[in-house]
Parts: C-alpha cells; structure tokens; sequence
C-alpha cells in the first residue's frame, strides 16, 4: 500500500520508477515488475516498502545484504521505511556503494545502532504504530482476527479522532532561529 503510493508520487514528479514485488508478480505477471538485480544496477533511489518474511518463499530479512550493497552501480540513496530487519545494518554501514541513506526503521528496534544514526542522511523515530491511524488499524485488524477465529459477523465502526492540528506549518530554520 505504501510502496504504491510512493510509486504514484514519484511518477507524479516524473521520475521512471521500477517495481520488484514478488507475491504481486506472481498474481499479475510480469509486466509491471523488474528484478532487485535490475534495480540495482540501474536505480539512483531505492526505496524498501516490505513486510517482514524471516524465511519462505518472499523472503525480505536481509534482503538489502552484503550481496545486495556489492551490486549497486550507481551509489543510490537507500530509503527504508519498512522493517529494520530487511536491511542488514551492518552491511550498509560498510557499504561504499551509496550515496547516502534515510532510515526509518531500525533492525533491532526499539535499540538503534548509533554508528548508523551519525551516518544517515535523516534518521526518524519509526512511530506509525503511536499515531491514531495505527491504532485504529491495528484495533481493526484484531477485531477481524477474533471474528474470524470465533466465526461470527463482525459489525462494527471504527473511527480514528481527528487531530488535533489538522495543518502542520513549516518555516525555514536559520542559524539565528535554530
């Protein structure tokens, strides 16, 4: 869902956007979708938008490794917005094959890896489980869960409060109001 609407956002700015989601090439074909091989040789911006799958078929747990970074062809900024696992830490802090990176996410979260947070080009608190959109979903998603497993009709509504301030402003930062 997210990796979709960043893909629509990028292609709004006009940038070519490549696609690698295997559980969707498998329903849809191929024609949308490209290799993580692809990707990363012909990528300026790699953005990670995956659940996180420890084994299986889809696997994601490391899926940006030592091999991966090695591949890289053009330095790309690495995005990872998804899990902290699905980029091994440790291989991206050797990597010399990027640009610079923005991390959301942390492997071995709620711990982060400090070395890295000094390196990142943004570094965030990964929160979408704090904010009322998350807890409305995640309430949603156990509400379905038990009216599945006890078999009954779920009839109910659940509504996110709106925020207390809709419109966030930005100002520019200048050193003397810093």
């Amino acid at each position: 869902n997210v990796g979709s609407k960043v893909a629509k956002v990028a292609q709004d700015f006009g940038m070519r956007v490549l696609l690698n989601d295997l559980p969707r090439e498998e329903k849809e074909g191929n024609i949308a979708f490209t290799s993580l091989e692809k990707i990363a040789e012909e990528c300026d911006i790699i953005t990670f938008h995956v659940p996180l799958y420890k084994e299986g078929k889809y696997k994601t747990f490391h899926l940006a490794d030592e091999n991966f970074f090695r591949s890289l062809k053009r330095k790309p900024v690495i995005i990872n917005t998804s899990r902290g696992e699905v980029i091994e830490t440790d291989a991206l802090l050797s990597s010399q094959a990027i640009s610079d990176a923005i991390i959301d996410v942390w492997e071995h979260e709620p711990e982060i890896n400090r070395e890295l947070l000094e390196k990142v080009i943004i570094g965030t608190p990964h929160i979408a489980g704090y904010s009322a959109d998350g807890k409305a979903n995640a309430t949603r998603m156990s509400l379905d869960a038990i009216c599945k497993f006890f078999q009954i009709d779920g009839d109910y509504e659940i509504n996110a409060p709106a925020p207390a301030f809709p419109v966030i402003q930005a100002k520019r930062c200048t050193p003397s109001n810093v």
